[in-house]
């Protein structure tokens, strides 16, 4: 993988952007609103009685945060009618329109004129997206520059700032203005991390990389989710709720996978008697679902670059690496 080190900061500096966006929830500056956040637990299938876990809440909002700003970048992305290309506003949506219509003409003249394998012309299309969406994933929705030389930020970031501080002031509200401020801007930068790694980032690896968000009640399993729990009795914990989606890809030589950043999960004990049996006998192989045998598991993702071609001669239905 590319800049598979870089990237890894990358995935870290979010999920340090969403906690403080999302703050600890304590401390009498910051009033929460019980009904909006009961309303978030049940869109989840929480059980609102936990509420009262402020841990557990914090891991509600920073899904909330994430999920919402890629509905906003989901929303935007879309080809509107009547649009201005040339509209700086615009250029991001569009260079993946044309980028995507080139690749497709290309990939239709390559067979078209070729019988024989010509690997330097058939890899044009796989270079020209790397290209597009590294571009886009180092400087896509950053200020935007005026003929004077004078700057101002991407409408795009103006609109999804707004909106999502809008959004999250709804569930809690920070009274200090001071730190109110500090927080809200925060948002800024996060919007464009969260769609930067998401929306373009992801397509730039080879293979590209797939996101999984792990359903509650799934079965925890450490190759996969990083959270807290009893190593020594990890059978008696399942997923409440997962707050950070697993990123991973499927490598090209016989089905073996590897881990970008495990999932963020919250966890919860089982508590048997008040399960039902279907619950009793969990159905998340989650190793299974995403089809994950072998897996190759790195915490640092140089060492993965580094020790891929060493492991080649292991044999075995699992190849797991853990790192320190």
């Amino acid at each position: 993988m590319n800049n598979s080190v870089q990237f890894s900061t990358n995935v870290c500096s979010l999920q340090d952007r969403l906690e403080k966006y999302v703050t600890t929830l304590k401390g009498a500056n910051i009033k929460i609103d019980n009904e909006q956040i009961c309303q978030l637990y049940n869109n989840l299938d929480l059980d609102s009685q936990d509420m009262t876990n402020k841990i557990l809440m914090r891991a509600v909002l920073q899904r909330y945060v994430l999920e919402t700003i890629l509905k906003f970048a989901d929303n935007y992305l879309e080809i509107k009618e009547k649009e201005d290309p040339d509209s700086p506003y615009n250029q991001e949506k569009y260079i993946i329109s044309y980028t995507n219509k080139l690749i497709d003409l290309l990939n239709k003249f390559y067979n078209s004129h070729f019988r024989q394998d010509n690997n330097m012309i058939k890899a044009i299309p796989t270079k020209i997206h790397q290209q597009v969406y590294s571009m886009l994933g180092a400087s896509g929705f950053s200020e935007i520059y005026e003929n004077n030389d004078n700057k101002y930020p991407h409408p795009f970031i103006t609109y999804a700032k707004q909106e999502l501080n809008q959004k999250v002031t709804r569930c809690h509200h920070i009274s200090d203005i001071t730190k109110r401020n500090c927080i809200e801007n925060i948002a800024e930068d996060l919007i464009k991390d969260a769609v930067r790694i998401f929306k373009f980032r992801l397509l730039v690896q080879e293979p590209k990389c797939e996101v999984r968000w792990f359903e509650n009640d799934s079965k925890i399993d450490t190759q996969l989710m990083k959270g807290e729990w009893d190593d020594e009795n990890l059978d008696d914990y399942v997923v409440n709720i997962c707050y950070f989606p697993l990123i991973w890809m499927e490598l090209n030589d016989s089905g073996k996978v590897k881990v970008c950043a495990r999932a963020k999960v919250f966890s919860r004990l089982i508590e048997e008697h008040s399960l039902p049996q279907e619950k009793k006998t969990r159905k998340d192989n989650n190793s299974e679902n995403l089809k994950l045998h072998p897996v190759i598991l790195y915490d640092n993702l140089q060492d993965a670059d580094e020790n891929l071609d060493l492991i080649e001669g292991n044999v075995g239905k699992c190849i797991i690496i853990k790192g320190k």
